[in-house]
């Protein structure tokens, strides 16, 4: 299993929607090639019904929990991936625990996936 690392926590309601909707489309098309987890995939929509948590801080240990049981993380790299706490949180855990990192980048358009999966992180 893959865990898929990627921004959520904003102010903007609207923003973590996206951000949400970017993960699943993520999601969708990294399935084709294995089996990925993304807790925002997973969680997005009790945290809106139910009003619950929305940062990085609270949901530390439960994704620590997937991450260690994981084979690898990918990293979602969206707008706000490189300031996000919470990516840098479980980045730094899949390091510190020997699981490898890469970056998925170069959003192709809907329909079309992602692409340009690398174990460096990009530049801009």
């Amino acid at each position: 299993m893959i865990y898929l690392a990627s921004p959520y926590s904003h102010p903007d309601e609207k923003v973590r929607e996206e951000r949400y909707l970017k993960a699943m489309e993520a999601v969708v098309s990294l399935l084709e090639r294995m089996h990925i987890y993304s807790p925002i995939v997973h969680c997005h929509h009790m945290a809106i019904k139910y009003a619950g948590p929305t940062d990085a801080e609270h949901w530390r240990e439960y994704n620590e929990d997937f991450i260690r049981s994981s084979t690898g993380i990918i990293v979602l790299c969206i707008e706000g991936w490189k300031e996000s706490i919470g990516v840098r949180m479980e980045v730094m855990y899949a390091v510190g625990q020997g699981i490898p990192v890469k970056y998925l980048q170069n959003y192709l358009g809907e329909g079309a996936g992602w692409a340009l999966l690398s174990a460096t992180p990009p530049e801009s």
